[in-house]
């Protein structure tokens, strides 16, 4: 790959979403107004529109790139997660879907590493991936910006996300398994 490739629009959209992660998680974890978490959210939103961004004008200005493929679901994972914790602050049973996200995430890592070789387009996102995404942020998006709602509101709302977890987790394990038997890697170090 050239050095272009890896600062076309569409990664330095991915860029500027990495960025303003650690500014939305400062800001919201040291908000006491809610101006203050308006502020953070605003930035979140800002973030929100660099992922919507840079796969369109990846797509429609034909600026796909390896590096590009790799690099924008990290940064949409690296959201999800800074997100999910961020939300710990105000609702502690996050926590068991911080714990979930993350075991799935490092799951999905060590495969992905493993099968790449097999499978070199393993890495890119499925469509239940990303609709699953989309849950995730939508409720996300309601937690973070009505910080008092009911307990019970709350656990039905970690139950969607736990449930919608598990789903993909699902889905890209049955992916794995396909691959392992199609290359006959069960016994073998793959």
């Amino acid at each position: 790959m050239k050095l272009k490739d890896y600062f076309n629009i569409p990664n330095c959209l991915s860029y500027v979403r990495l960025i303003l992660l650690p500014v939305f998680m400062y800001l919201y974890w040291h908000a006491k107004r809610r101006e203050d978490y308006i502020i953070a959210f605003t930035i979140l939103v800002v973030a929100l529109l660099t992922d919507l961004l840079d796969g369109f004008i990846a797509r429609k200005c034909h600026m796909i790139t390896e590096w590009g493929k790799m690099l924008d679901p990290v940064a949409d994972k690296l959201l999800q997660g800074i997100l999910a914790i961020s939300i710990i602050k105000n609702y502690k049973p996050m926590l068991v879907f911080v714990i979930t996200f993350a075991c799935k995430e490092i799951y999905m890592a060590i495969m992905n590493l493993k099968l790449k070789k097999y499978e070199p387009n393993i890495v890119q996102a499925k469509f239940f991936g990303k609709f699953v995404t989309v849950v995730i942020d939508y409720f996300v998006s309601i937690l973070l910006l009505l910080t008092n709602l009911p307990a019970n509101i709350v656990w039905m709302i970690v139950l969607i996300l736990m449930l919608s977890i598990i789903y993909v987790w699902i889905r890209y394990a049955r992916i794995h398994l396909s691959i392992i038997r199609k290359y006959g890697l069960m016994g073998s170090k793959a």
